[in-house]
């Protein structure tokens, strides 16, 4: 039975937990995949420049969340900070646009799921109703994994995760070790001929593959030391997605021609069918993986966003209602359900 709004979250969370979530929230495997061509557009073979230029400021950010979250360890995070030292009346104006960062990033995963999934089964070419079933089977899984409690929601995310990085030491494996004269077409970095504007432009996509270190902040309530691990979780995601990056795009651009990388929708899997085809579809299931755990964690994000509002009378107070794993059932499952409804909008009209 549903509880009271007044009841506290769950204390579940250890570090280990709470750095998987900052990680497997980025989403690093399907940011890449998906993100890949428009950076490569940009910025060319300065892309890992570009990477590394706008990963300086969040982790500095990181640093400062981890200060935060010693003195004010909250669901609300960012919110619930502005509202302790800037006062109530920029909080709420900032409680709307954390709202809006958070929500509109659910329906950008949903549809690439889908189509994610439906080719690693062997379907390039779908029509929009089978794109809608499988996006709402990702919706669905994503709320379970949620309202079955943090101790769930940490355990599957570890699952995924674990499936990302096996496939990154392969790639990593069989990419360096076929390391040799470039791709006909590949791209040359020099540092005495870097593109600036470029580099700004992919700097600003970049933000997007960077972002969503900061989960364990809004996990902190539920952390069972609430003032030490938050912020390092986050430290330490926004450090290994960047490691990530700088593992991953040296074999891009080495090993794929830039023309390719530029007109492709899935850079990971192109580089795959280039350099080891049979390493395909372990790679288009990481994708996947990546891909679900960006969705319901950035979902995870905003439910814990909107029980801190809802606490503070911020928003409606039946958005804080607990179910009887401690999950704010409420506020996971309306911003699922918009969601699914923008992507009916979206693919239908």
């Amino acid at each position: 039975m549903p509880t009271d709004a007044h009841q506290t979250l769950h204390k579940t969370f250890q570090l280990v937990d709470l750095s998987s979530l900052s990680i497997s929230s980025v989403g690093p495997i399907f940011s890449v995949a998906a993100a890949g061509s428009a950076m490569v557009q940009a910025a060319g073979a300065e892309v890992p420049l570009a990477i590394v230029l706008i990963a300086i400021p969040f982790i500095l950010c990181s640093w400062i969340f981890l200060s935060l979250n010693q003195y004010f360890p909250n669901a609300g995070a960012s919110y619930h900070w502005s509202r302790r030292i800037m006062g109530i009346d920029y909080s709420n104006f900032q409680a709307w646009i954390v709202i809006m960062a958070y929500f509109w990033s659910i329906p950008p995963i949903l549809i690439p799921a889908a189509r994610f999934t439906l080719e690693a089964l062997g379907v390039p070419h779908p029509g929009a109703g089978l794109q809608i079933v499988v996006a709402t089977f990702w919706a669905l899984f994503a709320a379970g994994v949620l309202l079955f409690g943090a101790r769930i929601t940490a355990r599957v995310t570890q699952i995924f995760l674990l499936i990302e990085m096996v496939s990154v030491a392969f790639m990593a494996i069989v990419g360096y070790s076929h390391w040799g004269p470039p791709a006909v077409g590949a791209g040359s970095f020099s540092l005495s001929h870097i593109h600036w504007a470029g580099v700004i432009v992919c700097m600003v996509v970049g933000a997007t593959i960077v972002d969503g270190w900061e989960i364990d902040s809004y996990a902190s309530e539920e952390s069972r030391k609430p003032r030490i691990t938050p912020g390092w979780g986050g430290i330490i995601g926004a450090v290994s997605v960047v490691l990530y990056y700088l593992l991953i795009w040296p074999l891009l651009l080495h090993q794929v021609p830039l023309d390719q990388l530029q007109n492709t929708n899935d850079t990971l899997s192109l580089w795959a069918a280039t350099v080891s085809p049979q390493l395909l579809p372990w790679m288009r299931i990481a994708i996947i993986a990546s891909t679900a755990g960006g969705l319901w964690l950035t979902t995870f994000i905003l439910s814990r966003a909107l029980f801190a509002m809802s606490r503070d009378r911020v928003m409606p107070g039946w958005l804080g209602r607990l179910n009887g794993e401690h999950v704010p059932y409420w506020s996971v499952i309306l911003p699922i359900l918009l969601a699914m409804a923008v992507v009916l909008m979206q693919v239908f009209f």
